[in-house]
């Protein structure tokens, strides 16, 4: 039969030859996972005894000797296969690129624990901005300053519009770029291009209601109005009376 809970909790009083059998532990943590608990330094280090726990019971991480956190095989098969989050990983592979994406693509808030210099490496930042809309959210404020990182990360997801900095509400290129996606959100736009007029028509293209958010001056243009009128007949309720 199977390992018993008993089995586990009686074994802290094994002598340590028994707690160190490799053959032996690796029968009982195959059954239960949390064995691993009693086994000896060890065996707490030994990759094949440790999968096999945390395979049994992914609880069996938090007996897992610290070593072994900075072995980056170990490491990325338990990220892959088990769920491990970064926080729980040496400080030197929140720094290794493929440990890190490999988290990330399981659990975007694992970017919390990602090494600040990955941000400097294009390819990582790419990689993450094209797979996750809230990527931006962990971002340094460099990162969300960077026009290209921004349009890249919006035209994947719309959603990343909400970490936009206040500079790139202001940057004409930036917002001609969203406006056209949701016209919308022509309203976080400076009012210095609400006024812009080829802003104001690409808004209104997409969503006729932009014209609410279109600066008063250019809510009686002729042609800002029919592209509004034609996109949703009810935004001519935001024409000025004449």
């Amino acid at each position: 039969g199977g390992a018993t809970s008993q089995d586990v909790w009686s074994l802290q009083y094994a002598d340590e030859e028994l707690r160190g059998d490799a053959a032996f532990l690796l029968e009982l943590v195959r059954r239960q996972g949390q064995a691993l608990r009693y086994a000896t330094d060890e065996l707490r280090s030994d990759r094949e005894v440790v999968l096999t726990a945390i395979s049994c019971d992914v609880a069996a991480r938090q007996f897992v000797a610290q070593e072994l956190w900075s072995d980056r095989e170990f490491v990325l098969q338990t990220i892959r296969h088990h769920g491990t989050s970064l926080a729980t990983v040496s400080e030197a592979l929140r720094s290794d690129r493929e440990v890190v994406l490999a988290a990330v693509w399981r659990d975007v808030w694992e970017l919390e624990f990602a090494a600040e210099e990955l941000w400097c490496d294009r390819e990582f930042v790419e990689g993450v901005i094209s797979r996750h809309s809230h990527a931006l959210r962990f971002a340094p404020e460099n990162v969300r300053h960077h026009r290209d990182f921004v349009i890249a990360a919006v035209a994947q997801h719309g959603s990343a519009m909400a970490y936009m900095t206040e500079e790139l509400w202001r940057d004409r290129e930036v917002v001609l770029f969203v406006v056209a996606k949701d016209g919308r959100l022509l309203q976080q736009a400076a009012h210095e291009l609400q006024r812009d007029r080829e802003v104001a028509l690409t808004a209104v293209a997409q969503n006729g209601w932009a014209l609410r958010h279109v600066a008063p001056e250019l809510r009686a243009d002729p042609e800002v109005v029919l592209a509004a009128a034609c996109q949703d007949g009810w935004a001519l309720q935001f024409v000025p009376p004449v």
